[in-house]
């Protein structure tokens, strides 16, 4: 029988990480293994890990990594724990009952046909069948350990936001392909810091906080250069123009952070400065 590990990376977050662990355990597919990362939480995420599931894999880190850092140390744990598949998972989603069944069922029926290395859940389920998808998440998607060997780890010096779409690119670089499983949901109740305006009559969404929009820009625009995708980068660029002129229009008296950040963001994603930046830190 195949065996799945469970990855999930938490960072004061402990009411919704019960929930999503009470989720996993009603699943009509159970994983073999369950694996947080805890990414050195201020609040009783680890009182209450080590109280009330003395059985998962519980790791602590003595600070915050980022979601790059954190998925990096949980799928290592993962893959070196010799399971088949591993199920990488925010702590801010939902699953319904047979979330994971429906997502190996579609992994095992793709892998006869294509070469794919992650399929992932959709937000409302459908009659559809599995359909290509350009990139993966950390959200709600099924690795297959096989192609996890070959093209390595996540890239932790990304820290936050970015990091799923390199490694993306990564196994597309490869000749691996990803899939949405039509009939597997996972819902995600948290908004994710963003706003949403419009600007000269198109939507506009970007986040509003200076270490969001640092980082994100940065590792856009490093990832875009490092893969040789010039037109993203290029589209990038103009992005950013908007998200500035929509900041000065709209986020007044406190303009200048938010817009440092993404000129700071920009310039040491050109030079490609990664790491965390002790200017931009949410601890």
């Amino acid at each position: 029988m195949k065996t799945i590990s469970v990855v999930i990376v938490t960072y004061n977050n402990i009411n919704m990480l019960e929930e999503l662990l009470s989720d996993l355990y009603r699943q009509t597919r159970r994983p073999e293994k369950i694996i947080i990362v805890d990414n050195a939480s201020k609040d009783a995420t680890q009182k209450v890990v080590r109280a009330k599931y003395p059985e998962l894999s519980y790791i602590r880190l003595s600070e915050n990594t980022g979601s790059a850092g954190g998925y990096f140390l949980g799928l290592k744990e993962a893959v070196y724990g010799s399971c088949n598949y591993v199920l990488t998972l925010d702590d801010d989603v939902r699953l319904s009952e047979n979330t994971i069944e429906e997502l190996q069922k579609g992994l095992e029926f793709l892998n006869q046909k294509v070469k794919i290395s992650a399929v992932r859940s959709v937000g409302q389920e459908s009659l559809l069948p599995p359909t290509e998808v350009d990139v993966i998440s950390w959200r709600n998607t099924l690795f297959d350990v096989k192609a996890i060997k070959q093209v390595g780890f996540p890239r932790k010096e990304l820290f936050i936001y970015g990091d799923d779409l390199e490694y993306s690119l990564r196994f597309s670089k490869n000749g691996y392909s990803f899939y949405w499983i039509n009939s597997s949901k996972c819902s995600n109740p948290r908004l994710g810091g963003q706003k949403r305006t419009y600007l000269f009559g198109r939507k506009l969404n970007y986040y509003t906080e200076p270490f969001r929009l640092y980082y994100a820009f940065r590792n856009e625009l490093f990832i875009f250069i490092e893969y040789r995708c010039f037109i993203k980068a290029i589209k990038l660029f103009f992005y950013a123009l908007r998200v500035i002129i929509a900041i000065i229009l709209f986020e007044r008296p406190h303009i200048f952070p938010k817009i440092g950040a993404i000129l700071f963001g920009l310039y040491h994603g050109l030079i490609k400065k990664l790491g965390k930046c002790k200017r931009y830190t949410f601890d």
